[in-house]
C-alpha cells in the first residue's frame, strides 16, 4: 500500500484508503464508514513522510503490538507512575510492571525513555 502512496497521482490518498478498506474487509466484517477527510489525513500525512524519501518510516506501536519484536533503538514515552515503579523495581507479578519491561526490553542497543 505504500506503493500507492508514493504515486504522484492527487487521488493517490482517496486510492490506497480504497485498498485498505478492501484489505481489513478481507480479514473483518466491520463496516467503515464512507471516505471522510478526518479518516484519509494520516494517510496524507504518511504520504508526505514518503515524499522526503526517507528510507524507511518508523512504527508507533502499542506494548502489546511490539511484543515479540526487536529494533536497534526504542523510544518509550513513560508516565511519573511508571517511572517510579522502574526505579523502586519492577514486581514480574504485576501486570503494568511486566508492560514496562517489555517496552523497555525491545531495543537491541538504545532505549529513549521519555
Amino acid at each position: 500500500m505504500l506503493d500507492l502512496l508514493r504515486t504522484p497521482a492527487k487521488t493517490a490518498v482517496n486510492t490506497t484508503w480504497d485498498a485498505l478498506v478492501a484489505a481489513v474487509g478481507t480479514e473483518s466484517t466491520r463496516d467503515f464508514r464512507a471516505r471522510h477527510h478526518a479518516y484519509t489525513e494520516p494517510l496524507k500525512w504518511l504520504r508526505g513522510f514518503l515524499d522526503r524519501n526517507v528510507a524507511r518510516p518508523v512504527p508507533g506501536l502499542t506494548v502489546h503490538q511490539a511484543k515479540g519484536c526487536e529494533w536497534d533503538a526504542v523510544g518509550v514515552c513513560l508516565t511519573a507512575t511508571q517511572r517510579a515503579a522502574l526505579a523502586s523495581g519492577l514486581d514480574p507479578a504485576n501486570s503494568n510492571h511486566r508492560i514496562i519491561y517489555v517496552a523497555l526490553t525491545r531495543a537491541k542497543s538504545t532505549v529513549v525513555a521519555l
